[in-house]
């Protein structure tokens, strides 16, 4: 049964996001407090709101792929809602605000000059045409809104930090033909950096990441944190307070996320990778567990068999109606986890597994934490809590979850094929113009894991 949802029963409206596939808004229901978030699918052609959503289809790829893949404490599971189109128009005016704006009631979108018709991203002729058109409400996927911790305990104090992550792939993967020191990652960021998206190459790498070795888990934190171009974000109790588009400095970060001068971003950066390796006591020995988020996301990443490359081939190899059969989403409904690990190779397989792996490759992590008395700690009842530092030791609870789900298409494939083959292009005319992710000469002798090498 899909709920309809009354705007009106809400209140605190904000912007959380915008992604290739959705916007993503946020607001708190009044009567349970609960934070919720609506995932609003964009036309992939206009990017304006999608009138005719396939959310059904995601739900289904979310129940019968990744589940059985991912557990469930890393799943945030969705439902199916409608919302009457009027309503998504002024709604899809919040992505138009200025940051961290929020609007209290939803009657205050639809009266002013603050919130003209003009700036929603669902054109008040397009709802005309969907109503003429028999089209009232608008299908959304409902989910509780990641930059909240679930409130479990009594002693919780301090801002609720959330940190928005996209770990990328975190395996070296080598392609026919393709000879350079750099993971799949790196090429792509190489090209958006000579292409001006940004001023400079930044200096995380996803080996590092997925190393589980604390000294290069750290770095790429460290380095997401100095320069986080795309790959992640801050925020503090919902809001928004460091990104590409506004990089504070560790002094100004250390100040905002602790008021109370108990502990810095050297100490928050500690936290992120515990709770990314599954290490809950830094004086424990660190490594990659096989119960951490980052080990799952490994695991499904290495389900796709050929790579970029070899699939952009066998993908422009097909016939016309095996490429629309690809492009055909629906087909995603009937598929179960037992036909992407399947040992198949015929071109269909290996591609609907490449574009599966894919989604593992460019989701996002939603890390949430909050302080936690060390007396809480003592009563053994607590779940999901880190401790870091042994001298005046701090104790987060947290949560962790894996977000922006959506399943790849052969569009994405050609897109991204095109950028990499203009990164390696970058780095042939220029070999020295960023440190490798690798080195050929030592990569036997050295300890750098090449999780999955292919």
């Amino acid at each position: 049964m899909i709920s309809i949802v009354n705007v009106k029963d809400y209140r605190q409206f904000c912007f959380r996001g915008e992604g290739g596939a959705n916007f993503v808004i946020s607001a708190k229901n009044k009567t349970t407090g609960i934070r919720i978030v609506w995932r609003l699918a964009k036309h992939k052609k206009s990017g304006q709101i999608s009138i005719k959503p396939k959310c059904h289809i995601t739900n289904a790829y979310m129940e019968n792929l990744i589940t059985p893949l991912i557990p469930d404490q890393f799943l945030i599971k969705p439902k199916m809602v409608i919302i009457p189109i009027q309503h998504v128009h002024h709604i899809a005016k919040i992505p138009a605000l200025r940051s961290n704006s929020k609007i209290e009631a939803f009657d205050e979108l639809t009266v002013g000059q603050e919130f003209r018709s003009a700036m929603s991203a669902l054109p008040l002729n397009t709802c005309a045409m969907a109503i003429n058109r028999g089209i009232s409400y608008i299908t959304a996927l409902e989910m509780p809104d990641a930059t909240c911790i679930p409130k479990r305990i009594s002693s919780m104090f301090g801002p609720t930090i959330t940190v928005e992550l996209k770990p990328k792939q975190g395996f070296f993967q080598q392609h026919p033909g393709i000879s350079v020191p750099f993971c799949n990652n790196c090429v792509l960021q190489i090209e958006k950096w000579k292409s001006a998206a940004y001023e400079k190459m930044y200096d995380f790498c996803p080996l590092d990441l997925y190393s589980g070795d604390f000294g290069r888990m750290k770095k790429a934190i460290s380095s997401l944190i100095h320069d986080p171009h795309r790959n992640l974000r801050i925020f503090l109790n919902g809001n928004t307070i460091h990104s590409d588009e506004d990089v504070l400095s560790e002094d100004k970060l250390t100040k905002i996320l602790f008021p109370d001068t108990n502990g810095d971003v050297e100490s928050l950066t500690t936290a992120i990778c515990q709770i990314l390796a599954g290490v809950k006591d830094d004086n424990s020995e660190f490594r990659l567990t096989d119960e951490s988020v980052l080990k799952f996301l490994l695991n499904a990443q290495l389900l796709d068999p050929i790579g970029l490359i070899a699939a952009h081939e066998l993908y422009q190899n097909l016939n016309y109606s095996q490429q629309r059969k690809l492009h055909d989403k629906t087909r995603l409904m009937k598929k179960s986890i037992d036909s992407f690990i399947s040992s198949s190779t015929d071109p269909i397989s290996l591609l609907e597994r490449y574009f599966f792996a894919a989604t593992l490759k460019d989701c996002s992590l939603m890390l949430s934490l909050k302080q936690v008395s060390p007396e809480e700690i003592k009563s053994n009842l607590v779940q999901n809590v880190i401790k870091v530092r042994q001298r005046d030791p701090l104790y987060f609870a947290y949560s962790i979850k894996i977000v922006d789900l959506d399943p790849k298409t052969p569009k994405n494939l050609v897109n991204a094929y095109q950028r990499f083959m203009d990164g390696i292009r970058i780095i042939q005319d220029n070999p020295i113009i960023h440190k490798p992710c690798i080195f050929n000469n030592v990569q036997t002798e050295s300890k750098l894991p090449l999780f999955g090498q292919v």
